[in-house]
């Protein structure tokens, strides 16, 4: 008996092996391809919000965790706007690497990150976010004056306009939108799909 028992052990190990040598053979070329084909793209284009060219509303709000009254209606200088909530891990990435943005003064751009989330959530986003001004919009107001349903979506404004916006989740992508450069799912080289949050539409 044993004979048969050691032909299908034999098949399942020669089985195995090709699988192995299947997967080591794919990942070779997709690191092949990501090599040819350059770094990953900007922010992934999205529709939702504003549309591009609209006029963008005043914000008003507090700063968290200051609770000083904040006004931005500076429609001539540009600014980055980004919008996150505090249960969203990506909002969380893309708002340290703009504060890191912010603290390296490359750009003229201001930037302005606005939290839908309690307060108290709100307050701890905005105690890590040092050098970024961040603004508790705890009721959803300003989120819902910029049409926003899903985070973390940053907008670049510029002459009181909505001159780019994009999904973006990490520095690369932020300064790729400051830089003017969004990517677009048409784009028959990548697919690449950001990690959001889909917020509940009201």
């Amino acid at each position: 008996m044993e004979p048969l028992w050691a032909v299908p052990l034999v098949v399942l190990w020669i089985g195995f092996l090709f699988q192995s040598v299947v997967v080591f053979g794919l990942a070779r070329t997709i690191g092949l391809l990501q090599l040819q084909l350059g770094p990953m793209p900007g922010g992934l284009a999205t529709d939702d919000s504003l549309a591009v060219g609209a006029a963008v509303p005043e914000v008003h709000g507090k700063l968290a965790p200051s609770g000083r009254d904040f006004d931005w209606a500076e429609p001539g200088r540009e600014a980055l706007l980004l919008f996150v909530t505090p249960t969203c891990p990506a909002c969380r990435d893309a708002l340290r690497d703009a504060t890191r943005i912010a603290s390296a003064g490359e750009y003229q751009t201001a930037l302005i990150a606005i939290s839908h989330g309690t307060p108290q959530q709100n307050n701890i986003l905005g105690t890590a976010a040092k050098r970024l001004p961040l603004v508790s919009d705890d009721a959803g107001e300003v989120h819902a004056a910029f049409a926003i349903n899903q985070t973390p979506l940053a907008m670049l404004v510029r002459d009181g306009r909505v001159a780019a916006k994009a999904i973006c989740n990490n520095r690369d992508q932020l300064e790729a939108l400051l830089d003017g450069q969004v990517h677009h799912t048409s784009d028959p080289l990548w697919q690449h799909v950001a990690t959001t949050e889909v917020l509940a539409r009201k």
